[in-house]
């Protein structure tokens, strides 16, 4: 059984690997914009990439958007054209 559970982790790790691999996340990370973001405001309108990248980069540093809203105020084209 041991092995089993060995062999799935192996498979699920590489097959995760080979995913991440076909989404370059450092072309969003160099170009996030949180000059849009204020900690006491409750809602937030975003209309570009930029923008949208910068919700990404300050979850990530620990931010919590609960309770708050997130508006998209326009189409946002995410074909890597910031």
């Amino acid at each position: 059984m041991k092995k089993l559970y060995t062999t799935l982790i192996l498979i699920l790790t590489v097959s995760l690997g080979v995913q991440a691999q076909d989404f370059p996340t450092t072309f969003w990370s160099n170009h996030a914009d949180i000059s849009w973001y204020g900690p006491t405001e409750t809602e937030y309108t975003l209309t570009t990439a930029s923008q949208l990248a910068g919700v990404s980069q300050l979850v990530a540093q620990g931010y919590d958007f609960e309770g708050i809203t997130i508006i998209l105020g326009a189409n946002i084209d995410l074909d890597g054209n910031l």
